[in-house]
């Protein structure tokens, strides 16, 4: 999803049997990838607590807590080099 602040990462998960193989990043890469491509120049994600230790490694920068329908969550941004 496109929004004023950038490309919206949403729903990104990996089968806890294929966790720590790289799949994950490579899923954000190539995310990153196609938001830059459209324009973009963020990435953003709200990531649950224990997924924020994740998108940290893969290179975003740690944003505000908010409130979501699941508790609450970290938003974060990975900037891109052009603009939306």
């Amino acid at each position: 999803m496109i929004t004023p602040a950038g490309a919206e990462l949403d729903d990104l998960f990996v089968d806890p049997a294929f966790m720590r193989r790289g799949i994950g990043l490579a899923l954000v890469r190539d995310a990153a990838r196609l938001a830059g491509v459209a324009g973009c120049s963020a990435l953003v994600v709200t990531a649950n607590p224990d997924a924020a230790a994740f998108y940290a490694a893969a290179g975003f920068d740690r944003g505000e807590t908010v409130k979501t329908q699941l508790g609450s969550g970290t938003r974060l941004n990975l900037r891109l080099t052009a603009a939306c």
